[in-house]
């Protein structure tokens, strides 16, 4: 007897304007983003990576509307899971976040040349790490 079961509707290309001002341009399947896919806020901030099922399904590459981007993991609509984010003032940061903020390991670089390598909680240097300034100088 053969198979009743349908195949998914799937849309390669098209663009969704929602109500709230975002707009998304990509692949759809069963009414979800799926596939390729840039979600660009009405807030200015923009969302390009590979969505299965409306969740973003691998790395992500986000663009804030003031210039920082992160790259990496993505959660909930936030930066979760192994990431960097690079701010448009030159200082970069390469770790670990939960729920958007830095939790975990990570290296914090500023602009002007000082380090901070350790363990963050909730968005603050906690726990064991290194600081180093620019000018050499080291505190543990």
């Amino acid at each position: 007897m053969p198979s009743t079961k349908r195949k998914a509707s799937a849309i390669t290309s098209c663009v969704l304007n929602y109500a709230n001002g975002d707009v998304y341009t990509g692949g759809l399947e069963d009414g979800e983003h799926h596939g390729r896919g840039v979600l660009k806020y009405a807030s200015g901030k923009v969302l390009e990576c590979e969505w299965k099922e409306g969740t973003p399904a691998c790395k992500v590459v986000l663009k804030y509307d003031n210039g920082d981007v992160y790259e990496g993991q993505y959660e909930d609509d936030a930066p979760h899971g192994r990431g960097i984010m690079k701010f448009v003032g030159g200082s970069v940061y390469e770790g670990e976040f939960k729920s958007g903020k830095y939790n975990g390991t990570g290296k914090y670089t500023w602009s002007n040349g000082t380090v901070y390598d350790g363990e963050y909680v909730d968005g603050n240097c906690n726990g064991k790490g290194k600081y180093t300034w620019s000018n050499g100088t080291v505190y543990e």
